[in-house]
């Protein structure tokens, strides 16, 4: 279990991508989303299933293709300010008439616009690891591989594995879901009730759902 846990903190730091920017437009409408959320969005079956479907619409024939998806929910109230909480999805599937390259879909909660760029890999790390690095190694089958009831499983199995004592919390809530080739990454943040601190986890599951570890 731990060999299994490490490997996958490794891919996952392993496949950092840097993007350049070639193109870009945006067109406005959420496909199905609301850019202004509820903080605890992701513990509702029904909005996890209508992010999924949203991913999914945006990946189109390449859906077979995924490299990375990108749930963030963005609080002011976790930097101790007041204002609207945000949905920010970021979904990267290899680019069809560019296979060393990524076509990057984003949706940007604060506009209720989606924006679409072409994105040039760069992977960190050493000689070695670029000159044996593939991007093809790297892609899934996001529809496959992926539901939304299982989705949402994973983020409240995530959710609930430190809420033993809730009333410990002001709030709390998943603000993250990392999804690759190797698997789940889900974060949960909270806010102490007795001294404001916000306390942070990450708990990985592969493509399963099974739990690795945090």
């Amino acid at each position: 279990m731990k060999h299994k846990k490490s490997m996958m903190k490794k891919i996952f730091f392993s496949l950092l991508l840097t993007g350049s920017i070639v193109m870009m437009s945006a067109c406005f409408g959420g496909a199905g989303v609301k850019g202004k959320v509820d903080p605890k969005v992701l513990e509702n079956k029904e909005e996890v299933q209508k992010i999924y479907d949203a991913v999914l619409k945006s990946m189109g024939e390449q859906a077979t293709k995924a490299n990375e998806i990108t749930i963030d929910i963005s609080n002011p109230a976790d930097k101790g300010k007041t204002g609207d909480t945000y949905l920010y999805l970021t979904i990267d599937v290899q680019d069809s008439k560019k296979p060393k390259q990524l076509i990057r879909q984003m949706f940007h909660g604060e506009l209720g616009a989606w924006q679409s760029q072409e994105v040039t890999v760069d992977v960190r790390g050493s000689d070695e690891e670029k000159a044996n690095y593939s991007l093809e190694s790297e892609l899934f089958d996001f529809k496959a591989k992926v539901s939304g009831e299982k989705l949402h499983k994973i983020i409240l199995d995530a959710y609930e594995k430190e809420n033993k004592e809730p009333e410990k919390y002001i709030y709390r809530y998943v603000n993250n879901v990392r999804i690759t080739v190797a698997g789940y990454s889900i974060s949960v943040e909270g806010k102490l009730a007795s001294n404001d601190q916000m306390l942070n986890a990450v708990y990985y599951y592969d493509l399963e759902g099974n739990f690795i570890g945090d």
